[in-house]
């Protein structure tokens, strides 16, 4: 049986994948034109941008949208194994330094998930609490 995935392999994979996705980021005309080289497109109108200063092919747009879709899906889903939504939680609390803040709202934005959805859920209310003591007991001050 496979070994289940926490949250922080899932980011890694799904960023190789990222990475992987024939795109390239530009800031500057001169990275534009690059990335166009690198691409072998010739016509900026054969291209079109996407987040953080991505940019690729118009004709990989659905494979660009599926793979993203089936991100967010991943993501989702692994939510209902407690386990995973544990390592989310300790994962996103460390990545935006809840120990200098115990504001739980950044933490749960990068997760797509708000305070009131948590609130709602004993279940992940509980699990919460748990990645918060073992996350705050583990900071050295």
């Amino acid at each position: 049986m496979a070994e289940k995935e926490t949250y922080k392999q899932m980011k890694d994979r799904h960023r190789k994948e990222i990475s992987e996705f024939p795109c390239f980021f530009a800031f500057t005309q001169k990275q534009f034109e690059k990335g166009m080289k690198e691409l072998g497109v010739e016509n900026k109108d054969e291209l079109r941008g996407g987040f953080c200063g991505m940019v690729y092919r118009a004709s990989d747009e659905d494979r660009l949208v599926a793979m993203l879709t089936g991100h967010a899906k991943e993501v989702k889903d692994g939510y209902k194994d407690d386990d995973f939504l544990y390592s989310a939680f300790r994962y996103e609390m460390e990545n935006h330094e809840f120990c200098i803040t115990h504001e739980p709202e950044d933490t749960l934005d990068a997760l797509g998930l708000s305070r009131s959805e948590v609130e709602r859920s004993k279940r992940m209310v509980r699990i919460w609490n748990k990645a918060e003591k073992a996350y705050l007991d583990s900071v050295i001050w």
